[in-house]
């Protein structure tokens, strides 16, 4: 009854217009409240967290989905909880092990929430062996979680800003033929 009312209210809630900035990985039975919390953390701020039970539709292309919000987002949060990205699907799904796995491989900022069981998960050992994750075992330890995300994604729009400042002036120095620092 408790994972049908968690559901429920995934399936129910309306998602902040625009883009995903954010796409939160997580094993439903062992964080849906912190990614209720997280999700509307984002919205408070205006920025759109892709939460999959609530954004994929039913009868469609679920690993489309998923590879489209991921290649949009900004930032993948990994909630890793005790099975986050099992390979032994007797324990859980498969798939929080497909989205980080494709994430890394597509170079995605990564940041890693600790939410219970070994760190790193045997799974992503190597992948996750140098990220230091913020530990959200504690209620009181969410607000320094979220903190972590807004500054990463914070940190990942101004490096796109100084990126884009550059192709700019890059771009205006080849149509003027002015060097680039006049």
């Amino acid at each position: 009854a408790e994972l049908v009312d968690r559901l429920n209210f995934f399936l129910s809630e309306k998602q902040v217009a625009g883009v995903p900035e954010v796409f939160l990985s997580y094993r439903i039975t062992e964080t849906a409240t912190l990614v209720q919390w997280l999700r509307r953390k984002f919205a408070d701020e205006g920025i759109v967290a892709y939460v999959g039970e609530s954004e994929l539709q039913g009868g469609g292309d679920w690993t489309a989905e998923l590879n489209a919000a991921i290649e949009g987002c900004k930032l993948f949060v990994a909630l890793v909880s005790p099975t986050y990205a099992t390979i032994d699907p007797t324990l859980g799904s498969l798939w929080t092990k497909r989205e980080f796995d494709y994430a890394n491989n597509i170079s995605k900022p990564i940041t890693a929430l600790w939410c219970g069981g070994d760190y790193p998960p045997k799974a992503l050992g190597f992948q996750l062996s140098s990220v230091d994750p913020v530990d959200t075992r504690e209620l009181a330890q969410h607000e320094e979680a979220f903190s972590r995300c807004m500054n990463d994604l914070r940190a990942i729009k101004s490096a796109s800003w100084v990126s884009q400042e550059r192709q700019l002036k890059q771009h205006h120095a080849a149509l003027t033929g002015t060097p680039q620092d006049a």
